[in-house]
């Protein structure tokens, strides 16, 4: 009875991934659950006809978001460089007025990640550092909106549209591959 209860524990145990770590990374108050649904969002902006407070209709306010960072005039110089004070044929008609306006040029820049990490596989290999496998999925948001005072000028979105990662940590000697620095580490 010992000898049956032992193979089915070790049955159950070897095939349960559910015990193996798993982590989550889920920004508070994103609107967004998709890098499509923040694309599709930032690209309805109308420059030089949405406002702020449109931008606020569509969840994106950083009074209710940790994910947004306000922008100064001078950290758009900065993201942007002075080079594009120029006059420039190629400069976004936005970019450059909002470049020009000086003070009256602020933004947002908006940085959301949904990342969900699992580590997948057997679980006694996993636990004793033989083999450790984890898998990596979500998506990343980048996203600047520029205004003069309170009107949308430029809208610019970026991003991993799929992120899927998979990484595997594979220790021939298990938890005893790395007792040779733990050793000499106490000599010292």
């Amino acid at each position: 009875m010992k000898r049956l209860s032992l193979i089915i524990l070790s049955a159950v145990l070897c095939g349960c991934t559910s015990m193996l770590p798993s982590g989550k990374t889920t920004p508070t108050k994103t609107v967004w659950t998709s890098y499509e649904q923040a694309d599709q969002t930032i690209s309805a902006l109308i420059p030089f006809h949405d406002t702020r407070t449109d931008v606020a209709k569509f969840g994106i306010d950083p009074n209710v978001s940790s994910d947004i960072t306000v922008m100064s005039y001078a950290d758009v110089l900065q993201r942007f460089g002075v080079a594009m004070l120029a006059d420039s044929n190629d400069a976004d008609i936005g970019l450059s007025r909002c470049l020009r306006a000086g003070k009256r040029c602020n933004g947002y820049y908006i940085n959301v990640k949904r990342i969900d990490s699992k580590r997948t596989g057997n679980f006694f290999s996993d636990s004793l550092q033989f083999t450790q496998t984890t898998e990596t999925k979500g998506f990343s948001v980048s996203a600047i909106i520029l205004f003069i005072d309170d009107t949308v000028v430029f809208t610019l979105v970026g991003g991993q549209p799929n992120i899927n990662d998979t990484s595997t940590v594979h220790n021939p000697l298990g938890p005893l591959q790395g007792w040779g620095a733990a050793v000499t580490s106490r000599v010292h």
